[in-house]
C-alpha cells in the first residue's frame, strides 16, 4: 500500500546549479520538513530569510511561499515531503536535543519508503515522531493512499519546476503511463490539464512576485519561465484579467 510521503536528498555544491536552485514557489497540497544534518541551508520566505545550520529542523506548511537560496558545502540535506494536515499556523523552526536520534528517524523512513513491503502504519508513526521534534504534538492522519503514479509527488515537482519548459510526454513517462491515460487521470483528480496546472503555478508565482518584490515585469517574466516580456504579459492578462502593472497597482492600493 503506497504511503503519501516521500524523502528527497538535496546534495549540491555552492553555488547551486540552476536546475536545483528552485525559484519562489509554494505547495498547496504538501508540506515540507527540512533537516540540516551537515552544512548550511538558506531559505527565503515571503517575509524573511532564514539561515539554517547543522542540527536545524524547519517545517514549511502547505501554502507558504519559499525559495531555496544557498547550500554551503556539498553536504546532503534531507527534505521530507508529505500530504498531511498539520496544525501549524506558520513556519516552525527547531533544534532537536538529539541530532543522532533525528538522523536515525530520517534514515529509517528512507529505508521504509524504499522497502517493497512498506508498512503504511510504520511510515505514519515515523512521520509523527519527526513532527514531534519540531513541536507538533497533534498530527492528523496521513491522507488516503495515493494513486499508483503518486500524484502528490508529481504535483510537488511540477510546482518546484513550473519555470522550466513543460513536456507532457516526459511528465507522463515519469508516471509510467501513456500521455492519454496520464492526462485523463490528472484531469479527473485535479480538474485541469497538466499544462493548465503548470501555467496556473507560473501565474500565481508572478502575482506573488509582483506583490512581494520590486522586480520589473521583464525580470518576473524570466523568473516564471517566459522567454519574453510580451509572451508573459499576454499570459498574465488572460489569467488575471488585468495587466501585470495594473495588478501590482491595484493590490498596492488595496482594490
Amino acid at each position: 500500500m503506497p504511503v503519501s510521503y516521500f524523502i528527497r536528498t538535496i546534495d549540491s555544491p555552492n553555488p547551486l546549479p540552476e536546475a536545483v536552485a528552485t525559484p519562489l514557489h509554494r505547495h498547496n497540497k504538501t508540506a515540507e520538513l527540512l533537516w540540516v544534518e551537515r552544512g548550511t541551508l538558506e531559505i527565503e520566505l515571503s517575509d524573511r530569510r532564514l539561515v539554517l545550520s547543522a542540527g536545524d529542523l524547519l517545517l514549511i506548511p502547505a501554502g507558504y511561499w519559499h525559495r531555496l537560496v544557498v547550500v554551503d558545502d556539498p553536504q546532503p540535506i534531507k527534505k521530507l515531503i508529505f500530504a498531511l494536515s498539520v496544525k501549524a499556523a506558520s513556519v516552525q523552526r527547531a533544534r532537536p536535543a538529539s541530532p543522532i536520534y533525528t538522523s536515525a528517524l530520517f534514515a529509517e523512513l528512507e529505508r521504509e519508503q524504499q522497502a517493497p513491503s512498506a508498512s503504511f502504519g510504520k511510515g505514519q508513526k515515523i512521520v509523527e515522531l519527526l513532527l514531534l521534534e519540531v513541536g507538533l504534538a497533534q498530527v492528523a492522519r496521513l491522507t488516503n493512499p495515493v494513486e499508483s503514479f503518486r500524484l502528490p509527488h508529481l504535483l510537488h515537482n511540477l510546482e518546484e519546476t513550473c519555470h522550466l519548459p513543460f513536456s507532457l510526454s516526459e511528465t507522463a513517462a515519469r508516471t509510467g503511463l501513456s500521455k492519454f491515460h496520464f492526462s485523463r487521470k490528472f484531469k479527473e483528480q485535479c480538474h485541469e490539464t497538466p499544462l493548465q496546472f503548470v501555467i496556473r503555478c507560473r501565474m500565481e508565482c508572478a502575482q506573488q512576485l509582483l506583490l512581494a518584490t520590486d522586480h520589473d515585469v521583464s525580470s518576473i517574466a524570466s523568473l516564471c519561465g517566459y522567454k519574453s516580456a510580451t509572451q508573459f504579459h499576454a499570459a498574465f492578462t488572460r489569467f488575471s484579467g488585468t495587466t501585470p502593472k495594473r495588478y501590482r497597482m491595484k493590490q498596492a492600493d488595496g482594490l
